[in-house]
């Protein structure tokens, strides 16, 4: 085991390089294994999900031109195209539907994105594949932290996850690249200077309740950190004090005297089984209150048309960012509490499904919806007490639904399903893979998708067989 890294400006990004180029297969336990290939088995049904959703079409549209000039696909359409191109795609189409996983953050839409695209350029086998996979993670998360630990040290940090989410891509491609120390941590250097800048908010405007397609800005940040590692492989320098110097990454996303040493956290302890699986298709803040509304209806004793008032007690940072309660657009609904907890009510989450648009305009779904009122749970509260001091956990949730006869049924989650402390079992997880990838290429080449990744270990497989195994190209095309 090494040991937890307290480092800071230049010595941190040769910390940093260091662990990506010592990350080794033979130090993954089985149970890590075994959830880098369900990571990897949710990223594909993720992006062949999205690949139907307009945003995901428009982009792909963008870069279909591209097809048959590199050796990367791009796994919305199955076309051939140089990998940063690839990636950016991949990582755009496995958020675009919020179903993919998280953390601080959604780590595997541009860390997957990105190991897929190098994996196969490079011909890569998917036991190195998963070893990025790990490192790419690792990276990721320990700027997630990094960032969490300078907002509670009083950092005007904006929000903005693919600005750190850049480094778990570039360290990834570095890593199946086989990058020496020097030219990984020029890696990390380049990957600082290109990094989004930190928005404001996924959310162009709350009042409005209008959001950007781009949301994260993941392809992107993917993009990047594939870019950062070839760029650094073909000796273009980055500044290695870019950390440390004056004017340095940290000035950029909001901190201007960092007291790194006191923020830092070992990578020692970033590990994916920290990572949180979602079975819902909406963002992670508004699992617990769907969760709570699945509980309810389950129990078969309230009539929709009873209903008069549903107060959802949650996290004050989402009780008041609420987009409203009837969204527009799929996009919006992803973001809903009352709407989602409304599909919630009307029976729906039961399995895997998608959002449909059929619903938006549902009367009975907007009527529900529209009962819905969010209030700030009290520190006091014993199921916020235990999370509210880490970002990621700041999700329990408490519904009082009210009748007309005034009944009030009550429900409460602190950790929602998929969280690590309540994790989605594998039966679960191959579920929700198959309701995403089936209508997308049918269930023939979904199973034999799966039963790549599932026995790839044992058989020695190339990280090209993912896209022949979905029937995409027999061979690849030359860069």
């Amino acid at each position: 085991m090494r040991p937890q890294t307290k480092h800071v400006g230049l010595s941190l990004i040769r910390v940093l390089a260091d662990s990506v180029i010592n990350e080794d297969y033979g130090e993954l336990s089985e149970k890590e294994l075994q959830t880098l290939e369900a990571l990897l088995l949710d990223f594909f049904g993720n992006v062949l999900a999205g690949s139907f959703s307009p945003p995901c079409q428009r982009v792909t549209k963008l870069f279909r031109i591209w097809d048959g000039k590199g050796k990367a696909t791009i796994f919305t359409i199955g076309a051939a195209a140089p990998p940063y191109l690839a990636s950016y795609v991949n990582a755009f189409a496995a958020n675009v539907l919020d179903a993919d996983d998280t953390y601080i953050g959604h780590p595997g839409a541009t860390v997957i994105g990105a190991t897929l695209a190098i994996a196969e350029r490079e011909d890569s086998s998917i036991r190195d594949l998963l070893v990025a996979m790990n490192t790419g993670y690792k990276i990721s998360m320990f700027f997630a932290d990094m960032t969490e630990s300078l907002k509670k040290m009083g950092s005007e940090h904006t929000h903005g996850m693919g600005t750190v989410q850049i480094f778990g891509a570039a360290a990834a491609s570095a890593k199946l690249l086989g990058l020496g120390c020097d030219e990984t941590a020029n890696t990390l250097a380049i990957a600082a200077a290109n990094a989004p800048v930190p928005s404001t908010g996924k959310f162009a405007d709350y009042d409005s309740g209008l959001i950007p397609s781009l949301k994260n800005n993941f392809g992107w940040a993917c993009a990047g950190g594939v870019l950062a590692a070839l760029l650094s492989k073909e000796d273009v320098r980055g500044n290695l004090q870019i950390f440390s110097a004056p004017s340095s990454f940290w000035s950029m996303i909001g901190c201007r005297n960092p007291e790194l040493d006191d923020a830092m956290i070992g990578l020692e302890s970033e590990s994916v089984m920290n990572i949180s699986f979602k079975p819902y298709p909406s963002c992670r803040f508004t699992h617990s209150s769907i969760d709570c509304a699945r509980s309810i209806w389950s129990q078969g004793k309230v009539t929709l048309s009873d209903i008069v008032d549903i107060e959802i007690q949650l996290d004050s940072l989402f009780a008041v960012h609420n987009l409203g309660n009837t969204p527009r657009s799929l996009l919006e609904a992803q973001f809903s509490i009352p709407y989602l907890v409304s599909l919630a009510l009307h029976g729906k989450f039961q399995r895997y499904e998608l959002l449909k648009a059929e619903d938006l305009c549902n009367e009975s779904v907007q009527r529900v919806s529209k009962l819905v009122r969010l209030t700030a749970l009290t520190r006091e509260d014993a199921a916020i007490q235990e999370h509210a001091e880490f970002g990621r956990n700041r999700f329990a949730a408490k519904i009082l639904l009210k009748t007309k006869t005034g009944d009030t049924l009550v429900a409460e989650v602190n950790h929602p399903r998929g969280d690590p402390v309540n994790r989605l079992s594998a039966a679960d997880l191959s579920e929700k893979y198959y309701v995403s990838s089936v209508p997308a290429v049918g269930w023939k080449r979904a199973s034999a998708l799966r039963e790549t990744i599932l026995r790839s270990r044992q058989s020695g497989s190339r990280a090209r067989e993912f896209a022949r195994a979905l029937g995409f190209r027999a061979e690849v095309s030359q860069e």
